[in-house]
């Protein structure tokens, strides 16, 4: 019994100890970030001499990463305005369509019963 606590006492410090080393760790690079952040937020394009080479660095290469994906966004936006507007050109198209064979139909359907009509019998026509 008091291997087995002498054991787990062990544990919870070296768990302590990591936890408290991963803080450590993380506080550094939230620092880290906060820094690139900071450069990015307030670059001009221009270097000053408080920024160091790898904030300048950073910067410049967001800066590219930014246009990239700019230029990519706007390549999409085409791509999918052209899309639209052959979906619109393809629906007028298809309401053409569908308006001519409708027209047709009725047309044919007119011409069915102005037949049926001239071949009905005149004195049917006076009884009713």
């Amino acid at each position: 019994m008091r291997y087995q606590i002498k054991t787990l006492k062990e544990e919870v410090f070296s768990f302590r100890s990591k936890l408290i080393k991963s803080g450590d760790e993380i506080k550094n690079k939230n620092k880290a970030f906060d820094e690139i952040y900071k450069a990015t937020s307030n670059f001009k394009g221009e270097i000053t001499g408080n920024e160091s080479l790898f904030q300048t660095v950073t910067q410049s290469h967001l800066l590219d990463k930014l246009k990239e994906k700019y230029k990519q966004v706007k390549e999409n936006l085409k791509v999918r305005e052209k899309e639209l507007e052959d979906l619109r050109a393809t629906l007028k198209l298809t309401k053409i369509f569908e308006l001519e064979n409708q027209n047709k139909i009725y047309i044919s359907e007119i011409e069915r019963l102005t037949k049926i009509i001239r071949n009905t019998d005149p004195v049917l026509l006076e009884q009713s």
